[in-house]
């Protein structure tokens, strides 16, 4: 009995560049070597089942069943849920590595690789950074024995204590009166006149 891999269709058969544009209308062309990937994955004996929710109604469904037919892709069936695999491709996933703890941080910072982040800020980018990352960030664009006034998100005390010196010049600290490792509030501001 073969093995089988599933494959979303939106973001990866289809670019889905446009975005949804309705169940029937699938106006982009395939993702870049899609077509032979999905070949050599079959030749080499594994069954290829492609999964979307367009399939909710037969329209949805002869849908993607000609724009399969249209761009020569060759797989052995279309369906509207995922049935067991050894593996399933998405766009939108995120692959578990058994660290729990880390998941919220990751959905965070998700992007899909086929959806540009024009409106994404760098500031933005660095407010989804962990504390660490925000430190090795900051070290980068500062000097190491420059400091800087923060004040506390946590209880808002005000006064710069860097109680570990792996932060050492990036205005990231441990709050002395509430133990709230944050981002001082001055610093937020420097990083916005800075990266904006």
């Amino acid at each position: 009995m073969k093995q089988t891999v599933v494959f979303d269709f939106d973001g990866v058969i289809h670019s889905y560049k446009s975005g949804w544009q309705g169940t029937t209308i699938i106006p982009d062309e395939p993702v870049e070597g899609i077509k032979e990937a999905i070949a050599k994955i079959r030749e080499a004996g594994y069954e290829v089942v492609v999964v979307s929710t367009r399939c909710e109604n037969y329209y949805g469904q002869m849908a993607i069943t000609e724009y399969l037919k249209k761009h020569d892709i060759e797989v052995d069936k279309i369906l509207k849920e995922k049935p067991p695999a050894i593996v399933y491709i998405d766009d939108r996933a995120i692959c578990f590595d058994g660290n729990a703890g880390s998941l919220l941080e990751k959905i965070r910072k998700f992007q899909p690789w086929n959806k540009t982040d024009k409106n994404v800020t760098n500031f933005d980018r660095i407010k989804a950074m962990s504390i660490e990352e925000m430190a090795e960030f900051i070290k980068s664009m500062v000097d190491e024995n420059e400091t800087h006034e923060v004040g506390c998100y946590g209880c808002s005390f005000y006064g710069c204590h860097h109680s570990d010196p792996k932060y050492k010049g990036t205005g990231l600290y441990e709050c002395e009166d509430c133990s709230n490792e944050s981002v001082g509030l001055d610093l937020i501001k420097w990083l916005e006149s800075e990266v904006e």
